[in-house]
């Protein structure tokens, strides 16, 4: 299979987020690609030494954003599988046997991304947003996410914020979105933009104080040392009232045990 680096893959289009029109021909991505028979070092670093760096930005434990309360995709019930290979071989049966799903073809993304096969990955998300876009459907935001993702294993900050501003688009209420792109602008230098974000996940998840976290570290970056302060007395209370009121659930416990 041809080797792309997504860099090479994005050179063309620095004014504009990658789309499905940059896909590459990928018609034989499931069948026939050498990819379960250890040729792409499955399970292992690549030459480019990113494995830590895809595990760390891997988007499965926040892709239910829309799913029901409980349900789990392919993507995450088969990447739970101890054998990689097991894990992946399922998500391309189940892509096969879907191929018109963009869904399927998101979560064969994930699966190739979880397998630190991260051009794979990559093309994986352009024919789903591709399929997505053929069938009239609504894109999905968390493909943007994983795209996102993608390049900022690549040290792509500038196309990773395009991608990450389009899940932002398609779902303005989710603070996990509004974070990742806040961090994205962060690494580019764009501190008042990734305030601008961080302050709104942190509206959007008011008791989330990860989200503070993050802000603090930028307040930092941006030599406002008393804003990263205040910032940081407010996570402390949140903890606090936290510890608080679970200590308040616990008594009645620790009494009915009696």
């Amino acid at each position: 299979m041809e080797y792309i680096h997504p860099e090479a893959a994005f050179t063309a289009h620095e004014t504009e987020a990658l789309t499905p029109d940059d896909a590459p021909d990928s018609n034989n991505e499931l069948d026939g690609d050498g990819e379960l028979n250890g040729s792409d070092g499955l399970g292992a670093t690549s030459g480019n030494g990113h494995s830590t760096a895809l595990q760390q930005t891997n988007v499965n434990e926040h892709l239910d954003g829309d799913r029901s309360d409980g349900e789990r995709s392919d993507s995450e019930r088969y990447t739970d599988d101890s054998d990689p290979r097991e894990a992946l071989g399922h998500l391309k049966n189940a892509a096969r046997r879907n191929p018109a799903s963009a869904r399927h073809l998101a979560e064969l993304a994930e699966g190739y991304a979880a397998a630190d096969l991260p051009h794979q990955a990559l093309r994986q998300y352009q024919r789903a947003l591709q399929t997505g876009r053929d069938a009239g459907e609504e894109e999905m935001p968390d493909t943007h996410l994983g795209i996102g993702d993608l390049c900022r294993t690549f040290a792509m900050s500038a196309v990773a914020v395009r991608s990450y501003e389009r899940a932002v688009r398609l779902r303005p209420r989710r603070p996990y979105y509004r974070w990742k792109l806040g961090v994205a602008l962060a690494a580019l230098g764009l501190y008042e933009q990734a305030v601008s974000q961080l302050q709104t996940a942190i509206e959007l998840a008011p008791k989330d104080t990860y989200y503070r976290f993050q802000l603090a570290d930028v307040f930092l970056l941006m030599g406002r040392e008393e804003q990263a302060i205040d910032t940081l007395e407010t996570v402390v209370a949140l903890a606090r009232a936290m510890i608080t009121t679970a200590c308040v659930w616990a008594r009645p416990a620790r009494r009915t045990n009696r």
